[in-house]
């Protein structure tokens, strides 16, 4: 059926009524502007193209009275023309224009980060975005992001290098998912590809004796607030990792057991993972599920509904360090390392060692023990380690041995038993 055109004119459009169906008028001669009255009466300029592959698209260039009627065949026209001679979508690249790295960042979280990784690594993404990106690039249009401003945020943060890898990894991440979303397209390339990452040079950082001492008592008395420290005494005693700590729920706490099971979903490796709580940490557990009242989480936030994450542990421990005067810089991470080195210095070997700290890489050995071996060697592991703690406290150091200590413990063990009888001939002197 032939379109019926009109020279639509502002006289002609101002005198438009509704009629009680939807009417188009098109233009005879731009061809693809028109204008669109309701069934109420509602009048607005209106242009329609076909894109590439064929299909027809509609956009509203606005109503007739909030823009003038030239004005409104100028946008057609630019409409028009785009779509006929770049075969691209117009209102399409006028939306990717648009699109700033924080609203692809928000689209990235909510469409595929919470969906498919780890509660920890959505966390670790949402605090390198805050404090490292959000700043330099958020309010920005996520196409006028160049090579060379990120390279500049790189070497700027050269002073940090595993914080400058993380961010650059976090924004490379956020606009690759953008690309194969659709929702961006960079004419020469991702501009965070192609960036040089820093060398990471692991520190394997373990606590001394009166580094331990020092801590464990700003923690027992004065320090960060009463949920923080809690949960760094759990971290130190239990040698969980700060983001499983950080989340640990009620329901996870088996109160007759007294063991924390912490769920799949919430470990790194995906594997469900039961810890003993000894006494000490029994406590501590106790303690804070009882201030916790009603919230779901051991360790609640300030925020309703929310528990604290990793983050807010490494704040503590760095606001720590700096008073209790220890230059070496640690992180909560370092306590799970002290703890399993302490655990090899006391005797434990790597099968129990491994289990504690929920490795999946096990010893032949290791994968020939059942659950409950192993739970009994992580418990009687875990006991040793609040021992040496509490004899730290204490004053002592349980990791310290003379010679003279080594000659004791030589004399208790073979008190009694006798050399074997030696057939062998002494080496006469040569002369």
């Amino acid at each position: 059926m032939p379109v019926k055109r009109f020279n639509l004119t502002k006289r002609l459009v101002d005198s438009l009524t509704g009629t009680g169906t939807e009417l188009f008028f098109w233009d005879a001669e731009l061809i693809g502007f028109g204008v669109r009255v309701t069934a109420a009466g509602v009048c607005s300029y209106v242009a329609k193209y076909r894109l590439a592959h064929g299909q027809s698209r509609r956009v509203t260039i606005g109503r007739v009275g909030t823009i003038i009627h030239e004005e409104a065949r100028t946008k057609a026209r630019k409409i028009l023309s785009e779509a006929k001679i770049s075969k691209i979508d117009p209102v399409d690249r006028d939306d990717r224009e648009a699109l700033t790295v924080g609203r692809l960042f928000e689209d990235w979280m909510a469409s595929h980060v919470t969906r498919e990784c780890s509660p920890n690594t959505l966390a670790g993404y949402r605090r390198v975005y805050t404090k490292h990106l959000a700043p330099r690039f958020g309010a920005r249009p996520v196409l006028t992001v160049t090579h060379r401003q990120i390279e500049d945020m790189r070497v700027a943060m050269s002073p940090t290098p595993v914080a400058a890898n993380a961010a650059l990894r976090t924004l490379r991440a956020c606009l690759k998912w953008g690309e194969k979303a659709d929702r961006v397209k960079f004419p020469a390339g991702n501009p965070a590809e192609s960036h040089n990452l820093y060398e990471e040079t692991p520190v394997d950082r373990i606590l001394s004796v009166p580094q331990l001492r020092a801590l464990i008592g700003a923690l027992m008395t004065t320090g960060p607030r009463p949920a923080v420290r809690q949960a760094l005494m759990i971290q130190l005693l239990t040698a969980q990792r700060s983001g499983e700590v950080a989340g640990m729920r009620c329901d996870e706490i088996d109160t007759q057991e007294r063991v924390w099971t912490i769920t799949a979903k919430r470990t790194k490796n995906g594997n469900s993972h039961q810890v003993p709580l000894t006494p000490m940490a029994w406590q501590i557990v106790s303690d804070a599920m009882a201030a916790a009242g009603r919230s779901p989480f051991v360790f609640p936030s300030t925020v309703a509904g929310q528990s604290f994450d990793a983050g807010t542990l490494s704040q503590a421990v760095e606001r720590l360090r700096a008073k209790l005067g220890i230059t070496e810089v640690f992180s909560p991470h370092d306590l799970r390392r002290t703890c399993s080195s302490c655990l090899e210095m006391i005797g434990h070997g790597e099968v129990a060692r491994a289990a504690i700290l929920n490795h999946t890489s096990q010893s032949v050995t290791g994968a020939h023990y059942s659950a409950g071996e192993l739970s009994n060697l992580k418990w009687a592991a875990l006991l040793d380690w609040e021992m040496a703690l509490r004899q730290i406290m204490a004053g002592t150091d349980p990791f310290a041995q003379s010679a003279r200590d080594r000659r004791a413990e030589e004399e208790r063990r073979i008190a009694g038993v006798p050399l074997p009888a030696s057939n062998v001939t002494p080496l006469r002197k040569v002369s």
